[in-house]
């Protein structure tokens, strides 16, 4: 029993680590919850170590594979600074409003909008692996597309109100307006760069 209110404790971490993120990026301290994740594996590797019972080859085993669960946690943060999907800084072109697309709009242009929250986890991670990304960035340059942020981390009424409009009760959405369309195609909530990409590159064929 006192094992397993130990093994409990985890999770209460993790949501710590969540609330340390979450002020993080409202701070610009993106890091702060990757170094917290690593800390908490870390944290378990040792703590499955000391718990496992002297000999035999379930010993060997749970020191295997404490072993590796401290390396993923050290080993975690160089990983992802060494991404292959080449993050570029997170360049877009103002905050959106129904005016701002209409705008642009007019002017013959396409516009991608990202329905974000610094507390949204999936929306995070979406701008990580693929809004960040050169190829993504280098789609919306290409085929002359204006890049949109509706930032709902505070709650805002007409951010709100385009959310229920398209069935959401939340973030994330992604919205795509081809040149000259009056109704956006709506992406998936988890991205990937051939998504967004191959979305962007059709509606501009036709």
């Amino acid at each position: 029993m006192e094992r397993l209110k130990q093994f409990f404790a985890f999770p209460l971490f993790l949501t710590a680590i969540w609330l340390v993120w979450v002020f993080g990026t409202l701070t610009d301290l993106n890091l702060v919850a990757l170094l917290a994740v690593s800390l908490v594996l870390i944290a378990f590797g040792i703590w499955l170590l000391n718990i496992l019972p002297e000999g035999g080859k379930g010993r060997l085993i749970g020191r295997l594979l404490g072993v590796v669960i401290l390396l993923f946690g050290v080993g975690t943060p160089i990983v992802l600074a060494m991404s292959s999907n080449e993050p570029v800084a997170y360049d877009y072109d103002g905050d959106w409003s129904p005016d701002r697309v209409r705008e642009l709009q007019s002017d013959g242009k396409g516009v991608f909008i990202d329905f974000t929250a610094s507390w949204c986890i999936t929306c995070q991670v979406n701008k990580k692996t693929t809004l960040f990304t050169k190829a993504v960035q280098s789609s919306f340059e290409d085929n002359n597309v204006e890049f949109l942020v509706a930032d709902w981390t505070k709650r805002d009424d007409v951010i709100g109100a385009e959310l229920a409009r398209h069935g959401r009760a939340g973030v994330p959405l992604y919205l795509y307006y081809p040149k000259g369309a009056t109704e956006p195609v709506v992406l998936p909530q988890i991205l990937t760069p051939d998504v967004v990409v191959s979305a962007v590159s059709s509606s501009s064929r036709n």
